[in-house]
């Protein structure tokens, strides 16, 4: 193994852990990402294999191609949840308006 493969593991090993500390609801799908991209730096020639099966010509197209496919689906995720953020947020302060509103009083009497 190269430097560069060692530290490749190495940062991927890290940024997983980090995760699957903070995150307990993707644990295994972040655990089988992180196999794949450790296999895949030690042995590229795995995605080649699979590239070859898929009918794709080279390892690092197949790659390519899923990583615009994940992020792809990432980025619609992220605008979604945003969207429901937004809408949520739109709710809570109005219940605050409405829930914190005065009256107003005209000549020291209240309208209502």
């Amino acid at each position: 193994m190269s430097i560069f493969q060692i530290l490749l593991v190495l940062g991927i090993s890290a940024g997983l852990l980090q995760v699957l500390i903070a995150s307990r609801h993707y644990r295994l799908m972040l655990l089988s990402f992180g196999a794949a991209a450790i296999s895949l730096v030690i042995s590229p020639s795995i995605a080649t294999g699979i590239a070859g099966w898929a009918g794709i010509g080279r390892g690092v197209d197949l790659i390519i191609y899923v990583s615009i496919s994940i992020l792809g689906m990432l980025w619609v995720r992220l605008f979604l949840r945003g969207r429901a953020d937004q809408r949520q947020i739109t709710l809570l302060t109005r219940a605050l308006a409405i829930s914190t509103a005065r009256v107003p009083k005209q000549n020291g009497e209240s309208v209502l």
